[in-house]
């Protein structure tokens, strides 16, 4: 376990500041390389591998060389809590993270066995898919199921699905899988992939405020669905019918009035649809990467303060972070791209800790992609006219810096 505090960093800090528009926000540095311990966390914390737990900020990263790290951070200092690659080099990254019935549940990546899901209590790790009366085991029977991106609690069980890959082959579509605690059971969605074999993932599932449980689809051939569960499985939305590059349906959010998916375009950009709970039509509020095109990935999606955030991929441009106005398709951008560096091209995820926005980020730069964790403060508290500061410098050669927003007084109130 490794363990290192903020207050070490301070003498080698280093402040620029940078004046952004208006409707931006500020951040500043939270960590880097040098609070993690290895130049091997490369890749940045895994895609939805956040969560607070037991009143701290939990977050996975990517290690392919010594196996995925998971760390706890309690607002002053960060300390690894498991076993890299949890005893297996293979789990090069956790993929998404969820607390059920009061542990939190982590799915691996791992594309030799096959997925694998582990449990903490705050003390020990357990390995959830050896338990029960008949173990499922790693990817859940098969490794083609090499890790799973989405996990949600429904009737009181844990739901997981799975990522079933055509680069291993003809798919045989994605799986559903459920436990109740003690026992592991596959659910009965109509045949793999929802009878679909190019739905390759479930990538989203949520309970909405009706009590349906709704899973979005990853479909390469048609594009994304929605598929609902109230007592059987129906489709409840064809999202790639206008456009079949919608691929994947990565995030949902439910605010009790309206739902809301996100779908990733690798050809026009993210997109941003609608529900309400009426006519449960969905509507186009964000298209064309949300005001630019290079955002092709809706790595993160969360919302804060009543405010909708996404958190991009945008090869070349570096990722942004962007806002949703409340009106038509307006997305304000609340970043400089990349944070300052575009080669910084993801923001894995968002997440409210202690009542800031965490921007998790770092994925896929040129050279060495690098975790990068940046902290917003609540911008309810800060004027229009805001600052960027650099606080921390980054590590030689591979590193990651995070940034937090700070409080600066406009003009006007100087």
């Amino acid at each position: 376990m490794f363990k290192k505090t903020l207050k070490t960093l301070v003498p080698i800090a280093l402040f620029l500041s940078l004046s952004i528009s208006a409707s931006a926000a500020t951040w500043l540095p939270v960590a880097d390389n040098t609070d993690f311990g290895s130049d091997s966390n490369i890749s940045g914390p895994g895609w939805k591998s956040a969560a607070v737990f037991e009143g701290n900020l939990i977050i996975g990263l990517e290690n392919t060389t010594d196996g995925c790290e998971v760390w706890e951070f309690n607002g002053t200092t960060w300390t690894q809590i498991n076993t890299d690659g949890f005893g297996d080099t293979n789990n090069g990254a956790t993929v998404a993270f969820h607390v059920y019935d009061g542990d939190l549940f982590v799915s691996t990546s791992n594309s030799v066995t096959g997925l694998e899901i582990w449990s903490y209590n705050g003390t020990v790790w357990t390995e959830a898919t050896q338990q029960g009366t008949v173990p499922p085991g790693d990817g859940f029977g098969t490794s083609e199921n090499i890790n799973s991106g989405a996990m949600t609690t429904y009737n009181g069980q844990l739901y997981v699905g799975t990522y079933n890959p055509p680069s291993f082959g003809v798919t045989t579509g994605a799986e559903l899988w459920k436990f109740d605690g003690a026992d592991w059971t596959e659910e009965n969605i109509g045949g793999l992939g929802f009878g679909d074999t190019d739905n390759q993932a479930i990538s989203a599932l949520l309970e909405d405020s009706d009590g349906h449980l709704l899973a979005g689809t990853t479909n390469g051939g048609a594009g994304a669905e929605i598929f609902e569960y109230d007592g059987s499985w129906s489709q409840r939305e064809n999202l790639g019918i206008s456009d079949s590059n919608n691929t994947n349906v990565d995030h949902f959010i439910d605010t009790g009035t309206s739902l809301y998916a996100f779908l990733r375009n690798a050809t026009s950009g993210i997109t941003v649809y609608e529900s309400d709970y009426v006519t449960y039509d969905f509507t186009n509020i964000g298209d064309s990467g949300l005001g630019n095109s290079s955002n092709t990935i809706d790595l993160a999606a969360t919302r804060f303060n009543n405010e909708l955030y996404v958190g991009t991929f945008a090869i070349g441009n570096g990722t942004e972070i962007r806002k949703y106005t409340g009106s038509g398709t307006t997305w304000d951008l609340e970043n400089s791209p990349g944070f300052g560096d575009i080669t910084n091209w993801g923001t894995n995820s968002l997440i409210e800790y202690n009542g800031e926005l965490y921007a998790l980020s770092g994925f896929g730069q040129l050279i060495a992609s690098s975790p990068v964790i940046y902290k917003m403060e609540n911008p309810t508290v800060v004027p229009e006219f805001t600052t960027w500061l650099l606080v921390l410098t980054a590590a030689v050669g591979v590193g990651f810096i995070v940034l937090k927003r700070s409080k600066i007084k406009s003009p006007a109130q100087a």
